[in-house]
């Protein structure tokens, strides 16, 4: 249920601008809906990411003392637990912002770059929720509420929001060289800036993971 109403609520929630932009049966300006279609889409990405992430390792409850006694590592559940979480909040995401990006009218490198990059993001974001759930998890409460751990959120809302502000500050920093350089170092310079937040991205997602793993699998019974 947790998980059919994180892939609900975009639907919901992107139908807002979407209306503005609508008035009268004519379409409105387009250049207002870019704004605030982006805005929703930020919102919903930060949300599903944090929700499903940070929640995923609480939610196997007390059986997951039952998965400790299989073959399998606790490493392999992080892995599974990270593609579940971005599957889902990367899917939707990246779809709503291929959407937003045709109705906009986007050049065809924006509408290409543009759901990559929120993939990208997708993945850091639950890599580095997943891993810090495993790192401080919860698992005696039934209630799923009380299934994230209050170190958990403190360090996942700091980690997200400085692992979005270094994506900013890259991207940013991007666009400035490119109103100041030749056009022919353009191309040049958004690669570099992406391969830089593919490299951050990796290195969170790879770390966050490996120090999750580590405690997932010395973790003893809560009582």
């Amino acid at each position: 249920s947790i998980l059919l109403s994180q892939m609900l609520m975009p639907t919901l929630l992107i139908v807002v601008p979407f209306l503005l932009t609508l008035r009268g049966g004519e379409m409105g300006g387009r250049d207002e809906f870019l704004p605030l279609s982006c805005s929703m889409v930020g919102i919903i990405l930060f949300m599903q990411t944090s929700i499903l992430s940070l929640s995923s390792m609480g939610l196997e409850g007390q059986a997951f003392w039952q998965y400790l006694t299989s073959p399998n590592s606790g490493k392999r559940l992080l892995w599974a637990k990270f593609v579940m979480s971005t599957l889902v909040s990367g899917g939707i995401s990246g779809l709503l912002t291929l959407y937003t990006a045709l109705f906009s009218r986007m050049e065809w490198f924006y509408i290409v770059c543009l759901p990559l990059l929120v993939l990208v993001c997708a993945s850091g974001l639950c890599g580095l929720g997943v891993g810090i759930s495993a790192v401080f998890p919860r698992f005696v409460y039934e209630n799923p509420a009380h299934r994230v751990s209050t170190w958990a959120l403190i360090l996942g809302f700091f980690g997200s929001v400085g692992y979005l502000f270094v994506t900013m500050v890259i991207f940013v920093g991007a666009w400035l060289l490119t109103t100041v350089w030749e056009p022919r170092f353009v191309l040049t310079i958004w690669l570099v800036a992406g391969i830089l937040h593919l490299a951050l991205t990796l290195y969170i997602i790879f770390t966050a993971l490996t120090i999750g793993a580590k405690r997932i699998e010395r973790y003893s019974w809560e009582t």
